[in-house]
C-alpha cells in the first residue's frame, strides 16, 4: 500500500553495539527488492547559495539505487 501511495524508504539502525551495525541490512534490501522497490532516500547537505562550506547549508532528499546503497556498505552476499 505504501508503495502505491508513492511512499519513500530509507534505512536506519537500532543496534545496541557497534558489532551489530547493519547486521540485517542485506536481508532488508532483498525484501525491499522483492516488493519492487528500486531506490532508497537519504539526505544530502547542499551549501546555501552565497555561503562558504557548511554555513547555512540546506538538506535535500536524494534518491540512491539499492545497488548503490549495497556497494557503499560493502555487504557480503
Amino acid at each position: 500500500e505504501w508503495i502505491k501511495m508513492g511512499g519513500k524508504f530509507t534505512f536506519s539502525d537500532d543496534s545496541h553495539g557497534i558489532a551489530q551495525v547493519a547486521t540485517n541490512y542485506a536481508r532488508g534490501l532483498d525484501y525491499l527488492e522483492s516488493l519492487g522497490v528500486t531506490e532508497l532516500w537519504t539526505l544530502e547537505r547542499v551549501p546555501h547559495p552565497g555561503t562558504a562550506g557548511d554555513v547555512k547549508s540546506e538538506l535535500r532528499d536524494k534518491a540512491v539505487t539499492i545497488a548503490e546503497f549495497r556497494q557503499s556498505l560493502r555487504l557480503e552476499q
